[in-house]
């Protein structure tokens, strides 16, 4: 936590001089999130390379270090549920860096989410997205959100499919645990073994064909993860 906020505190100071800018946000970021890894022992392979396209990254979703590890690759914008904005430090780390909130059950929030993914796209920044709308521990994802997949389509963006999995059960966030417990499952271990897939731009006009074949590679890659590794 005292990396973050050391972090941060470039950011404010920078922000205060020169006014919001969100390209040394994101470098600031990556390096807090490199830290962190290392700090909480995460053995990252990465297999694929970052395309040059920018575009709606879309991710499975197994655990809260996802978007840590993610982005010590890539500049990006999650989409994040708005409950994170709220939580101490964290919260204000997640506006200063560009964080996309969306509130899961308001109509309206998620047209202006549409909306604003489109706007940063269009402006040459990547949006993140976990189309699960959740966590989820069993071997494949879950059943993907539609929306991500209708703007990239109408819009013709691309899509950049990423698979993430680790190399042990306990770092699947199960969603009768709590975060705390979570957080114990996970990092109660020396070392975590995360596998990182890097796909090729799909670019679809029809949003159900796009949605399906990045569902299908995603899952393509955490079965490839899962043979190489003794789940347990």
């Amino acid at each position: 936590m005292g990396g973050m906020v050391a972090y941060l505190s470039i950011i404010f100071v920078r922000q205060a001089i020169k006014g919001p800018d969100l390209e040394h946000a994101f470098k600031i970021r990556k390096k807090w999130a490199e830290y962190s890894i290392r700090v909480l022992g995460v053995d990252l392979e990465i297999i694929g390379d970052i395309p040059n396209e920018i575009g709606i990254i879309i991710s499975n979703h197994r655990s809260m270090v996802d978007p840590i590890i993610q982005l010590t690759k890539f500049y990006a914008l999650p989409v994040s549920k708005a409950e994170i904005s709220k939580y101490p430090i964290v919260g204000r780390a997640a506006i200063t860096t560009g964080i996309i909130f969306l509130e899961r059950n308001s109509q309206n929030s998620r047209i202006q989410t549409r909306s604003i993914i489109k706007e940063k796209v269009s402006k040459g920044f990547n949006v993140l997205v976990y189309p699960e709308g959740t966590v989820g521990n069993q071997n494949h994802t879950k059943l993907f959100k539609k929306g991500s997949f209708e703007i990239a389509s109408s819009e013709g963006i691309p899509i950049l499919p990423i698979a993430i999995e680790y190399g042990h059960i306990d770092n699947r966030w199960d969603a009768s645990d709590s975060l705390i417990q979570h957080f114990i499952k996970s990092f109660s271990k020396e070392e975590i073994k995360v596998k990182l897939y890097i796909g090729e731009p799909i670019k679809k006009e029809n949003s159900w064909t796009l949605m399906k074949e990045t569902q299908n590679w995603i899952n393509e890659k955490l079965e490839t993860a899962q043979q190489s590794w003794i789940i347990n």
